[in-house]
């Protein structure tokens, strides 16, 4: 047991540790408190091996003692704990549950600390079915969404530990060993499995921190109430005002233990890295020669495929089966043993798909690997080989393209429209007899995959100068800020796409945003182009982001909306996903209007074959969106099978349309001198003279492709050896690159 010499010890004379500034969000903690937090929580995680939020939470809320290891009273009652049983259907549970688990005599108690989902698709050796990665709950087959219904019903495993409530309470090993062997009350793990039926959709699809929130006022309601958090809000405090202190107090949690040194998360999940470097030196089962292997095959876009196959392929493969199938490692995976080992598989995986692939997001190899799925099977993983259109996007965000690319609906964010073609397709400004000039708008797809499009007459130009294929320079400018010197000069290709040629091998800066317009020049012949974006007049806010240069508002409109692999955050709700459908598939107008046919939607949002009930659970979200504004429900004209938007005929049918309109809103000024005044570099000169501000935020390490035939020097090659073996890695860094250490850069604000 970790000592807990000099550590908070919970119902003593020590200060509690859920103090007042807990629900006032992060950062607010004094430096004091602060310590005292971070020193327990580190304990704890080294005590319990893996600590969710929610377990944090209970902590140090209902009072666990690391000196005791266990929660020594307070409002613990346990005779309201909900009583679980294996294989059969209950009340869904989240992570941080306390609960009875049935054993045919006298129930044992436990907390639940992790859990993912179990559904009978899922292979032992990891396989699952495309359709099943990020799938909403109920789908039942590709594109397929069950009737919604009231009571959504998930398969889930549920990991709980015995030892909870200290030595008097835990479970004996020849107890569990009992239990597990029968297979009647755990399975074979010591785990449970079970039928999780939540009370509507959206809690089978809240995230882990809000499901729990939701069940402490629920099913948890008396336990919380007994402890500190009433006394620390008004006395007229009601469900809002608790909802949200205990949403912020768990948010103000999970930033501490995510600032810990000797902690490392993933996701909602906390571990030890001490204990994750002890594994990867540990040559036994599930060792490091063991998660080096499983990491290798997870990155497979398929068994031994061919860096250059004709044939593209993608496979998805969740963690918890691959590793319950390894030999000999069952004894490391009983309890909560197991969730650690979960999390220590995702961790090296991630470290492998964001440190081993190029400033293209694909691997050595070839494949792009980025999880798709947080929950299914302890965590679903998609190799694609060639690495595709995502392969920009930060691999550790889940954007469950298994199931969006089974709807029958294509591309939810790259739809191929003709009104979104026509304006932003690059477009001539001006051709002289030295020098060629052109707009081009960004899409998604471009920022992705590193091209921009050029309009035929360039194309023409570069292949009857004999460039198609060969290098070219290009030199960035972002009116207003400072670009980094690595990206405001790169080195590009033109290449053949389709008919036309595309610009290749651009690494967008990160402060280019979908929609955002470029103007290029270039002098005829010459292998030097340059390209610059413009600020605007007026900045303008939409969907809370702050836009300072021109845009084309139908690409923001399609290219932002919720489930943009910029604009990702985990799981969409319900509601993201009804704003998802209008304004990807909508038809769009030039000023970025999005329409769409009211009796589209369900089929949209849930499949083809969802039925009339999906219509039914889309009622009351559709009824919040046209209450608070953000839809509107309008008659279109009917022309045949399609529709006119606005209508021109109003003797004819109509075609009830919902309607999403961008709403921009005033954002910050710039000052009138630096905004208006003169080229990018004389308004920066200008902002410096009359007291701009410079913004600085810090870049993360990465590797950088090389130009043709040159080599990272020696001392960025012992530096890249060195980083990989401080994480128990021995790794050379790849050919034709080098590695761009961590640094500072600065933006300025106006």
């Amino acid at each position: 047991m970790t000592a807990a010499h000099g550590l908070w010890r919970p119902y003593s004379d020590d200060k509690a540790l859920f103090v007042p500034a807990l629900l006032a969000g992060p950062g607010q903690l004094d430096p004091e408190d602060e310590d005292r937090l971070s020193a327990y929580l580190a304990a704890l995680v080294e005590h319990r091996g893996v600590v969710h939020t929610a377990v944090a939470f209970n902590a140090v809320y209902f009072g666990y003692d690391l000196m005791f290891g266990g929660y020594v009273g307070g409002p613990v009652d346990f005779s309201a704990f909900p009583t679980v049983a294996f294989g059969q259907t209950t009340v869904a549970l989240p992570v941080g549950a306390m609960v009875n688990i049935a054993t045919g005599t006298a129930p044992l108690c436990a907390e639940v600390v992790y859990k993912e989902g179990a559904h009978p698709a899922l292979t032992d050796d990891g396989d699952l079915p495309a359709w099943l990665s990020g799938a909403p709950a109920g789908a039942c087959g590709p594109g397929v969404a069950a009737d919604p219904g009231d009571h959504p019903v998930l398969s889930e495993r549920l990991v709980a530990d015995f030892n909870a409530f200290g030595a008097g309470m835990a479970a004996t090993n020849p107890q569990i060993n009992r239990l597990r062997s029968k297979g009647r009350w755990l399975d074979s793990f010591a785990h449970l499995l079970v039928d999780a039926r939540y009370p509507d959709a959206d809690a089978a699809e809240a995230g882990d921190r809000d499901f729990f929130v939701r069940y402490l006022l629920t099913v948890g309601r008396e336990q919380v109430l007994a402890g500190p958090l009433p006394l620390l809000l008004a006395d007229d405090a009601g469900d809002e005002q608790l909802v949200a202190a205990l949403t912020t107090a768990l948010v103000a949690l999970s930033d501490v233990l995510a600032r810990i040194p000797s902690v490392r998360v993933w996701g909602d999940y906390a571990f030890s890295r001490a204990r994750l470097a002890a594994r990867l030196h540990d040559e036994g089962p599930l060792g490091g020669g063991d998660l080096g292997s499983l990491a290798a095959g997870i990155g497979r876009a398929a068994p031994l495929a061919p860096r250059r196959s004709p044939v593209a392929t993608t496979r998805y493969t969740a963690v918890g089966p691959l590793l319950r199938d390894v030999a000999d490692a069952a004894p490391h995976l009983i309890g909560p043993r197991y969730a650690e080992v979960v999390c220590h598989l995702n961790a090296v995986v991630g470290d492998d798909a964001r440190r081993e692939s190029d400033e293209h997001g694909a691997l050595p190899s070839g494949v792009h690997l980025r999880l798709d799925d947080a929950w299914q099977g302890g965590g679903v993983w998609r190799a694609s080989l060639p690495a595709g259109p995502y392969a920009g996007a930060d691999p550790l965000v889940p954007y469950g393209l298994g199931w969006l690319d089974s709807l029958p609906v294509a591309a939810l964010w790259e739809v191929e429209d003709e009104e979104v073609a026509d304006v932003a397709d690059p477009k001539l400004l001006f051709v002289n007899d030295s020098h060629l000039a052109w707009t081009a708008t960004l899409r998604l797809s471009h920022l992705l995959a590193g091209v921009v499009p050029v309009p035929p007459r360039i194309s023409e130009e570069a292949e009857s100068a004999g460039l198609l294929g060969t290098r070219m320079r290009v030199m960035l400018k972002h009116d207003g800020s400072d670009l980094d010197v690595t990206e405001a000069t790169q080195d590009v290709d033109f290449t053949r796409a389709g008919p036309g040629l595309h610009l290749s091998g651009v690494s967008w800066p990160l402060e280019f945003f979908a929609g955002i317009v470029l103007t290029f020049t270039w002098q005829r012949g010459a292998p030097t182009l340059r390209a610059s974006s413009t600020l605007a007049d007026a900045p303008v806010v939409i969907d809370g982001v702050q836009y300072d240069h021109r845009y084309d508002p139908a690409v923001l409109t399609r290219d932002s909306a919720p489930g943009s692999p910029r604009r990702a955050g985990g799981p969409l709700t319900l509601r993201a996903r009804v704003l998802r459908a209008v304004r990807t598939v909508g038809r769009l107008d030039a000023e970025g209007v999005a329409v769409l046919p009211e009796d589209r939607l369900a089929d949209l949002v849930y499949g083809s074959l969802a039925g009339p009930g999906a219509v039914v659970a889309l009622g009351p979200v559709i009824q919040a969106l046209l209450a608070d504004g953000t839809l509107t429900l309008e008659d279109a004209e009917a022309v045949g099978t399609a529709f006119r938007w606005p209508a021109e005929n109003d003797g004819g049918g109509t075609v009830p349309v919902l309607v999403w309109r961008p709403r921009p809103a005033p954002g910050v000024p710039r000052r009138q001198e630096a905004a208006t005044t003169g080229s990018a570099g004389e308004r920066l000169a200008i902002a410096n003279s009359v007291g701009a501000s410079a913004i600085e935020y810090q870049v993360t390490g990465f590797l950088r492709l090389l130009p043709t035939n040159r080599k990272a020097s020696e001392g960025m090659k012992a530096e890249y050896r060195a980083r990989m073996a401080r994480h128990g890695r021995v790794a050379e860094l790849p050919e034709g690159y080098t590695l761009v250490r961590e640094h500072t850069r600065s933006r300025r604000q106006h």
